[in-house]
């Protein structure tokens, strides 16, 4: 089973195809290994309130999803701080397997 793991740091990682990869950040891409490591894309992380409604904060992205995709090395970077004012660039290898 496919799994959703929340990181919380730059580190090196082993996980399996098919796991979801969240960063509590504002941006990322994938440095080398496209076609073990895809980005899903960065989003800004919301709830339900009590009548139903979707509420989100203002502000940049808080959280960027990779999709392991395929057995294989990846490095992908995730950007974090303020994007507009001191963005950090943390690099992070990625080892997928089947």
């Amino acid at each position: 089973m496919a799994r959703l793991i929340e990181i919380q740091t730059g580190q090196a990682l082993a996980v399996r195809a098919g796991d979801l990869l969240v960063f509590e950040a504002s941006g990322g891409h994938v440095r080398s290994g496209a076609q073990s490591v895809e980005l899903l894309g960065a989003f800004l992380r919301s709830v339900v309130g009590d009548d139903g409604r979707v509420l989100s904060p203002q502000g940049a992205p808080n959280a960027v999803v990779f999709l392991a995709r395929r057995p294989g090395p990846a490095e992908i970077d995730v950007v974090t701080g303020d994007p507009w004012h001191g963005p950090e660039t943390v690099p992070v290898r990625v080892t997928v397997e089947g």
